[in-house]
């Protein structure tokens, strides 16, 4: 039986619990009939078990590779077998719609300067989960909300996700949607009304006095408030409310929102990678301006991947190199580690004996 074209993308869906509920169902009756489809869907399904295990559970595959003896199976049976087989695969199925319908799906990744917490706790995990709450208190935070919307969430702001399908509560703070026409549907909550996307590039700021404004850069979205019907907003137009109080149309502020991550750019790193007593005064890092000896007690030397201040006090330094110019706020993020220097006796003699870093 020749397959339609749609059906190994929408196996792909399935697997990766993308799959909306009208493309399960004529997946379902595909597989039904299609028992080339039902291989090509056992097979990703197996590959993708496989990748989790491997992750999750390093040890499984080589308990699970082990030889097994398979029955001889006679031939009159073959067509029971069959049968099985194909009612196993589609419970199979069913089981994996209803797993990946609770998967968390909807992932974020976070600036250098972002600070931010789920559930009141430091994140652990890149995932997104229905019902956790999210709290932005710095920086800027891209959330995949499905494989075809993103949102720009800038820090100070507070959301739910409703579920892992990518519908969220606005209840704090600025964020920027952006999703194609033909991609998933998802919503915002916010101020008492539902905001659905229609292919659209869109921001909502929501305040502490239960007040919001839309704005819509491209498309169109559907707002819907109780008692007002459906309100439709096109590019360039904007619409604000207090929960319980009239909907006001303006014109859309485009520069309101961030609608991509700010551009990060290292401006000193070395990792004293040079052979060892290499002479410090005037190396050069990997990225900044050569380094400078203000004072030193001998000749300060580095190398071999660490820079060591035994031998007397030192006053060093690191030259950053110049900032790209840019518009808005700038972020200069320093990370660095440090070690017990190699003798400490020089230190703990002097009275102004310690080790600082200053910016």
């Amino acid at each position: 039986m020749s397959r339609p074209s749609e059906t190994v993308p929408l196996i792909h869906e399935l697997v990766d619990g993308t799959i909306g509920k009208e493309d399960f169902a004529r997946l379902h009756e595909i597989l039904l009939r299609d028992p080339a489809a039902r291989k090509d869907y056992y097979a990703l399904l197996c590959t993708d078990q496989m990748l989790v295990d491997t992750y999750e559970m390093p040890g499984h595959l080589a308990e699970h590779a082990k030889v097994v003896t398979v029955p001889t199976v006679k031939r009159r049976k073959i067509g029971k077998v069959l049968l099985a087989i194909a009612a196993v695969v589609v419970a199979g199925l069913l089981t994996t719609f209803v797993i990946h319908s609770n998967t968390p799906r909807v992932t974020m990744t976070a600036t250098a300067d972002s600070h931010f917490l789920i559930d009141g706790k430091e994140a652990t995990s890149k995932f997104w989960k229905k019902g956790e709450v999210l709290e932005v208190h710095d920086g800027v935070l891209t959330v995949r909300l499905n494989p075809s919307a993103e949102a720009s969430i800038d820090g100070a702001a507070i959301l739910r996700l409703i579920n892992n399908d990518g519908d969220l509560e606005l209840r704090r703070g600025r964020a920027f949607f952006r999703a194609p026409a033909d991609g998933r549907n998802f919503e915002v909550r916010v101020a008492g009304a539902t905001v659905r996307h229609v292919g659209t590039d869109f921001g909502i700021r929501a305040l502490d006095d239960g007040s919001c404004d839309v704005h819509v850069l491209g498309g169109s979205v559907e707002i819907m408030r109780p008692g007002e019907g459906k309100l439709v907003l096109s590019a360039g137009e904007s619409a604000s409310w207090r929960d319980g109080g009239p909907t006001r149309l303006a014109t859309a502020e485009r520069t309101a929102f961030r609608q991509v991550p700010p551009v990060e750019q290292v401006i000193f790193d070395d990792d004293f990678s040079e052979p060892a007593k290499t002479v410090l005064a005037g190396k050069q890092p990997d990225i900044g301006k050569p380094w400078k000896v203000v004072e030193q007690q001998g000749i300060m030397t580095t190398g071999d991947g660490r820079l060591d201040t035994s031998g007397g006090f030192r006053h060093l330094g690191a030259i950053f190199a110049e900032p790209p110019a840019g518009e808005g706020r700038e972020v200069l993020v320093a990370t660095f580690t440090t070690t017990p220097p190699a003798v400490m006796g020089d230190k703990k003699t002097r009275r102004s004996g310690i080790e600082r870093v200053t910016l």
